[in-house]
């Protein structure tokens, strides 16, 4: 087994359905079972949907860049961000907002070890409970 200084994150993109989604939740429990930290991203656009966040357990949740830009207090759009990052808290898992894309990089553009280089929604997860 490979080992890794630091936590080791597996990205679950929005551009592709997870076709066989009971096959792949097993996978990914497996995977989440030896220590590999799982993260939804782009959530808001593409196939990835709330569901995933119930069934993957992620440890991070990435949220589109659409549903972010321009927020304001005011507005409706606010309501559903705050009531995602509300329900993404209630299930351990960090929120991070995608504000803008980075130039490109060997490392990632948001690390929970270092902070966000981009706009983090939420507070760290409390403790982790194996699930």
């Amino acid at each position: 087994m490979y080992q890794h200084d630091g936590d080791v994150y597996l990205e679950i993109t929005e551009g592709v359905p997870l076709s066989h989604f009971h096959l792949c939740t097993t996978i990914l429990s497996e995977v989440r079972g030896r220590g590999i930290h799982l993260v939804v991203d782009d959530l808001g656009a593409g196939y990835s949907n709330l569901k995933y966040i119930a069934d993957l357990h992620p440890r991070v949740v990435k949220l589109d860049r659409g549903l972010v830009a321009g927020l304001t207090q005011d507005s409706r759009l606010f309501k559903l961000v705050s009531g995602i990052v509300e329900m993404c808290n209630g299930l351990d898992a960090m929120v991070v907002a995608e504000a803008s894309r980075p130039a490109p990089s060997s490392r990632p553009s948001w690390s929970p070890a270092r902070g966000s280089a981009r706009a983090t929604c939420s507070r760290a997860p409390r403790s982790r409970r194996r699930r």
